[in-house]
């Protein structure tokens, strides 16, 4: 099942193999959660992230097979964080995991500057860098995703860079 590609298991899936829905699973368990979990309130992870399973499950009889699965798949993860936040405008974001180690105490004021630039980004910008950087998704991607312009995304994009660069300019390597 490894060697089959996303569409390739989410067509399997549809017909009933049961296994190609735990190999997609394993696939984008760990994405699609740190997407998520980047997005939305602690306390609305979890929910959020189980709800995304559960349209990939109850959308199989009518999924539109374009063969593009990912992209389908953190579209729906886009559609239900832009709903969470639309219920609660009030938005509290996740922190990196810690990157401090013993040998180099100065990581942790590092992974903090990192992670308060980031959350200080306007949401869009801050899923499109996400969905960049920790997905690899092309720009074309992201723009399905969030359904949006490419252009837009581009500068979603550039917007981000710009004020990522701007706040931590300061940061040394």
């Amino acid at each position: 099942m490894d060697q089959l590609s996303d569409d390739e298991l989410y067509r399997k899936y549809r017909l009933g193999h049961r296994l190609a829905f735990d190999e997609l699973y394993t696939r984008f368990r760990q994405p699609l959660f740190n997407y998520v979990r980047r997005s939305v309130r602690a306390d609305r992870v979890d929910e959020i992230y189980q709800d995304i399973w559960l349209k990939v499950v109850a959308s199989a009889k009518t999924y539109n097979d374009r063969g593009k699965f990912r992209q389908w798949i953190f579209t729906c993860a886009h559609n239900l964080i832009v709903d969470e936040y639309r219920k609660n405008s009030k938005a509290e974001y996740v922190t990196l995991p810690d990157l401090a180690t013993k040998e180099n105490p100065s990581d942790a004021a590092v992974s903090k500057s990192i992670q308060q630039a980031l959350n200080e980004l306007p949401m869009e910008q801050r899923q499109a860098f996400h969905l960049r950087h920790e997905l690899g998704c092309s720009v074309s991607d992201i723009a399905q995703i969030q359904d949006c312009p490419i252009e837009s995304t581009k500068s979603r994009l550039r917007y981000a860079y710009s004020k990522l660069k701007t706040q931590l300019k300061d940061l040394k390597p």
